[in-house]
């Protein structure tokens, strides 16, 4: 354009302003949401492409027909083209890496002069993997509302090679490669105070998916403090812990109300989804957002916290103001599991009380567990069967253990055997991903194939009924027939449920948000209209 000079073969604004788009998927990220206005207040130029392909959508990992629903690399390309983008951001997962470096080495084969930065958990994590694809040009390590800004404003000043070449010392929080040699430059400042951020950016997303708006995303706190040996939040919070910055940080009560009284006037939300890792981990926080958010907000909520933070009275205040749901995570009913393999603190009664009081005060509680643990036995399998048949919790989220990168739960697996020294590679490059849901083909425990289905059966079933139909399955000729038809069964239950059970709300927008997502491939595909 008029607008730019070159430099190195590359483009360097003479105004000052970027053409910058954001690449997401599936229910766009909340970070993503947070960096917008902090380069719109930089009076850059950014858009977002959300991308509606099934095959990057988290909710749809396991469906038969998600490869029909998805687009080309080709066609994200040419989408993604109509913006003119200058600089183009990925916020990178482990889990997905693989298939969001596809399309960048796509854009890049396409057109190189495209400048590449990648941020997002997976590259706080292992920058240096990242970094190996000399098709990224800069990843971003940490949270990035002060060092995503700076590098665009530094890529308009000088271009970025010049940028790539800096010292270690500028621009905390943006690596790079230069002269063959990572330039680490540690990790982004924190924005300690929350309450001075902007509130996150919606229009875009909801312009590239209207369903989305049914459900307002929002969080009241950033970062853990548990350390499960199996969890991101435990590998970020040991990466800054050496930085003697502040991790877990919560935003006051009248911040969060006044974003949320906004969103209400502004998008006409039905529902709030909080995206804590930890909700109402204080009491008074709790006391005071219960009153206002029950006055002034009165939207059904849903949130996800820990067990070990949760009473008789908070459940009462939670409930009062207004949580219809609440994700809780428990992972495996064996106490030795819990302890010595994933370092969870929950105590089984503690879990059953909370089971209990939920009930009684009308919350639906999604129970989070994970199986193929290191050092499981099947014996441990059907203690926690056991556990969902007495309990019957509403919902139950059975996940297969993925082997996430600088997670601890690695080096637990090594010692039993499981994984080598060998692995890590692979798993810090995005290769040694599977079905959440659902076991690979080649796992070898023939049992646990069977586990959706019987973990399905447990929770749904009484009882007395469970424990006749679960050990029926199991004969050769049935267990073939679950094993070959249990997405289909799992995910049938999930459509009943965001149909006809009135507080699954958060189902029913995925179900809503997911249609629209097949909507537009649809007319991306057959009829050419770019999304």
């Amino acid at each position: 354009s008029e607008m730019c000079i070159r430099d190195r073969g590359h483009r360097r604004s003479s105004d000052g302003i970027m053409r910058f788009l954001f690449y997401d998927s599936a229910a766009s990220a909340l970070g993503i949401e947070y960096l917008i206005p902090t380069l719109e207040a930089g009076g850059h130029d950014v858009s977002l492409y959300l991308d509606p392909s099934l095959n990057r959508e988290y909710v749809s990992q396991d469906f038969i027909f998600k490869e029909p629903f998805s687009l080309s690399h080709e066609m994200i390309y040419e989408d993604i083209m109509a913006y003119r983008p200058e600089i183009i951001g990925f916020s990178m997962s482990s889990i997905y890496f693989k298939s969001h470096l596809g399309i960048i080495q796509h854009i890049k084969r396409k057109s190189p002069d495209i400048i590449i930065v990648c941020g997002g958990v997976h590259t706080t994590l292992v920058p240096n993997r990242v970094l190996e694809h000399p098709e990224i040009d800069f990843a971003v390590v940490g949270e990035a509302e002060y060092s995503l800004p700076a590098l665009v404003n530094a890529i308009a000043e000088m271009g970025p090679a010049r940028v790539k070449a800096l010292p270690a010392a500028a621009l905390p929080g943006v690596w790079s490669v230069h002269d063959g040699a990572v330039q680490d430059r540690g990790l982004s400042p924190v924005p300690l105070d929350l309450d001075q951020l902007a509130f996150p950016a919606k229009d875009l997303v909801y312009a590239a998916n209207p369903k989305l708006a049914i459900s307002y995303s929002i969080s009241a706190s950033r970062g853990c403090f548990f350390s499960c040996t199996y969890c991101n939040s435990a590998s970020l919070r040991k990466l800054y812990s050496h930085c003697t910055m502040k991790y877990h940080r919560s935003r006051s009560v009248d911040n969060v109300v006044e974003e949320l009284r906004l969103a209400k006037d502004r998008y006409r939300a039905k529902h709030v989804e909080f995206y804590d890792e930890v909700f109402a981990s204080d009491r008074d926080w709790l006391e005071a957002f219960s009153h206002r958010y029950k006055n002034e907000i009165g939207l059904p909520y849903g949130a996800e916290t820990h067990p070990m933070v949760l009473d008789r009275e908070k459940l009462r205040l939670l409930a009062d103001s207004g949580c219809v749901v609440l994700e809780l995570g428990f992972q495996s009913a064996n106490q030795y599991l819990r302890e010595n393999i994933l370092r969870r603190t929950d105590r089984t009664d503690k879990v059953r009380d909370i089971l209990r009081w939920a009930e009684e005060f009308g919350i639906g509680i999604e129970l989070d567990l994970i199986v193929n643990l290191p050092g499981e036995t099947m014996e441990h399998v059907r203690e926690t069967i056991a556990f969902i048949q007495d309990m019957r919790p509403p919902v139950v989220n059975l996940s297969f253990l993925q082997y996430l990168p600088k997670a601890e739960i690695i080096d637990k697996a090594i010692a039993h055997g499981i994984l080598s020294e060998a692995d890590i590679p692979a798993i810090e490059s995005g290769e040694n991903f599977g079905p959440i849901r659902f076991p690979l083909k080649s796992c070898k425990k023939n049992e646990y194939h069977l586990l959706p289905t019987q973990v399905f059966m447990a929770s749904r079933f009484p009882a007395w009924l469970s424990r006749r139909l679960i050990p029926l399955i199991e004969k050769p000729v049935l267990s073939a027939l679950f094993i070959m038809f249990a997405p289909i069964l799992i995910y049938s239950f999930r459509f009943y449920m965001a149909v006809f059970d009135r507080r699954n709300y958060f189902l029913r927008w995925h179900m809503w948000r997911v249609l629209y997502s097949m909507k537009r491939v649809v007319r991306r595909k057959f009829f050419g209209k770019k999304t």
